[in-house]
């Protein structure tokens, strides 16, 4: 019995899979009832176009937005090396959705970051008893 630990899902991407002004890339997939504690963008390699941001999102499985209670549209400033949190309102999903991001700067060359997701399952107990 109690509740399960939290855990990290984790997925990373340079400019070579983002592009540049691209489209939603694939990081990671999270399981049903999941439910999001933390989000942290890691900026590992500075984006250098006119205006770097990331975009990321977490999405139904079909490509959609999740409700808006747990979407997290945040533009992080991929201008500058370090790691962003950003706050994220708990709720559990109902089945598997994906993490994605995407490179706002039509003009970079460079980059790389690391997205890693807090989470925990609704109903489950801790695995990871002896």
């Amino acid at each position: 019995n109690g509740a399960q630990y939290k855990m990290v899902a984790s997925g990373s991407a340079t400019h070579t899979e983002t592009g540049a002004a691209s489209a939603d890339v694939v990081l990671f997939e999270l399981p049903a009832g999941a439910v999001i504690t933390d989000l942290h963008t890691h900026i590992t390699t500075v984006y250098d176009g006119t205006t770097p941001t990331l975009q990321v999102e977490v999405l139904n499985l079909d490509g959609t937005d999740l409700t808006s209670a747990i979407v997290l549209d945040t533009d992080v400033d991929a201008a500058t090396l370090g790691r962003t949190s950003v706050t994220a309102t708990a709720a559990a999903t109902t089945v598997p959705t994906i993490v994605t991001a995407k490179n706002n700067a039509a003009d970079s060359t460079a980059g790389a970051f690391t997205v890693d997701v807090e989470y925990y399952v609704q109903g489950r107990s801790n695995e990871n008893t002896g």
